[in-house]
């Protein structure tokens, strides 16, 4: 039995990897019809892989073995059933530890790349690069480390397992709940302790999933109830062909036995269903003030009842009146406020910014989590690696035009005197590696003379400069003299430079940026030159996650102030 049991959970989870892989294949127009069709492979298979052992045990069996426990497949059906319950918890628990393990062996990993890069435990978070705008909200360190760890984790699967997981227990109570009187007792103890397991799996383990709303459940509420018919049928079937109670009786009394109480049960239940509906009075009132509401204010909507007003009791929203709800609406119903026209209608359309920020933020999301299977992000460094440790940082530079070259240092040089410019990136913390090891092929622009004006237009672009290993460095610009000296080649003797600090590109935008010189005097010292200018224009790309992370900081600033913005109107402040 426990082989079988195992059995009937290992095909479960291999079809349904099958089965997904074929929904996907056919490509269905909607959700709807997608889902559809899930079920419909999920429910086939299900009925000959979980239900097909049980109905071979009680009334098969005997006919082909000759044998069973206790003279009664009754009893080795009972036993399935407890085999069947054991292996459904064990591969709960198994499947949410392997998954937990694998969340303690990526946050170790975490741990071990941090302790590599920087030595220290200090919070990673510290150091992160912002661009001004997102400097300015009030979001907590916490909030933010939650964020990115949940990025990490593995997706949530969706509802459509649990569903299917819940309805193959429910079948299994409809169907043999005669056999195993326990089974239903059972199945809740398994219940409560799922509960508290998919609980902590889904709030620890797995990425907060994207809320979407339903219209209802879907095909499972009409499989669903046809199991419940199906159960009946299956009941006196066990009751009068597999139990030995009716042996006494024929084959054929015992067929007639079995049609007739299993109609008129059949019968009874669909008296009971049309008698008893599903939704009690009070809350189809309550459906009912709803939709009235929304055809009202949504709508626009006039009610003709004038004499409404002096009916207190339906100003307050008493269940047991007729509808009738004159200037009012569901929140005035909860806190006894009435609420204008103009209010509702603010709150319709902070309704509508919400739901269309939702959604975009879960694109945004969608995409950050892409982006981080190829890509992490090195807070020490400040620039993206790729899994392998490859430096993202990249620099593309166009050297436009020098302005200002008239002091008297560089003019002393003589007209004939040809310089060049050389463009390097250098660390600007003391003992630090080179930042580019690898100098790029065209770091120096072209030779060049100072005219009597000082302007020099070059219109050059370098680079690119990579791999970029650290955002605190600079960039300088070096003007060397190339005048050659007799016979000999020039020293190329750095006579002015400009530097940039990598940081002020963090924003990985296109910057045209003018930068003055240091001068070197003849005495060695520099000399900050009041004219002289280098009009460059400059590219810094580091990292494709800081930009989708900061977007996913202001898309939910932006909604929590929506949110605050609908909870002050509902409170009607």
């Amino acid at each position: 039995s426990l082989f079988i049991a195992f059995t009937i959970q290992m095909f479960s989870l291999l079809y349904k990897q099958v089965a997904t892989q074929m929904n996907n294949n056919e490509n269905y127009r909607t959700e709807t019809e997608y889902e559809d069709s899930f079920v419909t492979k999920i429910l086939v298979f299900e009925i000959f892989n979980c239900f097909g052992a049980c109905f071979f045990t009680a009334f098969f069996k005997e006919w082909v073995f000759d044998t069973c426990y206790s003279n009664s497949c009754v009893a080795d059906l009972r036993i399935l059933l407890y085999a069947i319950i054991i292996v459904r918890v064990a591969k709960t628990s198994v499947l949410l530890a392997i998954t937990y393990v694998r969340e303690l062996w990526r946050r170790s990993g975490e741990k071990n790349d941090g302790a590599t890069t920087s030595g220290s435990s200090r919070n990673p978070l510290q150091n992160r690069s912002r661009t001004d705008e997102v400097q300015s909200l009030n979001y907590d360190a916490e909030d933010d480390l939650q964020f990115i760890s949940e990025v990490h984790r593995e997706p949530y699967a969706g509802t459509f397992h649990d569903f299917a997981d819940a309805y193959n227990q429910f079948s299994y109570i409809c169907l043999f709940s005669v056999v195993m009187p326990l089974l239903a007792i059972i199945s809740l103890g398994e219940n409560l302790l799922k509960v508290r397991l998919d609980a902590f799996k889904l709030c620890s383990l797995s990425r907060r999933p994207h809320v979407e709303q339903a219209e209802d459940a879907g095909y499972w509420t009409e499989i669903t109830g046809l199991m419940q018919y199906l159960g009946i049928y299956m009941s006196m079937a066990i009751f009068t062909i597999a139990e030995s109670s009716l042996d006494q009786y024929s084959s054929l009394i015992r067929v007639i036995i079995f049609l007739t109480t299993s109609q008129l049960l059949v019968f009874y239940s669909m008296w009971v269903e049309s008698h008893y509906p599903e939704t009690p009075s009070y809350i189809r009132d309550v459906i009912a003030r709803n939709k009235y509401i929304e055809e009202k204010f949504a709508k626009e909507y006039e009610d003709q009842d004038m004499n409404a007003a002096g009916d207190a009791n339906r100003i307050k929203g008493n269940l047991d009146d007729t509808i009738d709800v004159d200037a009012l609406n569901l929140y005035d119903l909860r806190k006894g406020v009435t609420v204008s026209e103009e209010t509702y209608a603010q709150m319709e359309k902070l309704e509508s910014a919400r739901r269309d920020l939702l959604r975009e933020l879960k694109l945004v999301k969608d995409n950050l989590q892409e982006i981080y299977k190829t890509e992490r992000f090195n807070e020490t460094t400040g620039v993206g690696e790729t899994k392998h440790g490859l430096s993202l940082g990249r620099l593309n530079l166009k050297v436009v035009e020098l302005q200002g070259m008239l002091d008297e240092e560089l003019l002393a040089l003589g007209p004939s005197a040809l310089f060049k410019i050389r463009v390097s990136v250098k660390a600007t913390k003391p003992g630090a590696p080179n930042p580019v090891p690898n100098a790029p092929t065209l770091q120096d622009t072209t030779l060049f003379s100072l005219s009597p004006e000082g302007t020099v237009a070059i219109n050059q672009s370098l680079g690119p400069f990579a791999p970029v290993k650290t955002i605190d460095a600079e960039i300088v610009f070096d003007i060397l003299n190339m005048t050659p000296i007799g016979q000999e080649k020039p020293t190329e003797a750095s006579v002015a430079f400009a530097s940039l600090p990598l940081r002020d590109l963090e924003d990985q935008n296109q910057h045209d940026k003018i930068l003055p010189f240091k001068v070197r005097q003849v005495s060695g010292l520099l000399k900050l030159s009041k004219l002289a200018r280098l009009y460059c224009s400059l590219t810094f790309q580091y990292s494709k996650v800081i930009p989708v992370r900061n977007k996913v900081y202001l898309l939910q600033d932006r909604l929590q102030g929506i949110e605050r913005e609908l909870a002050r109107l509902k409170a009607g402040k």
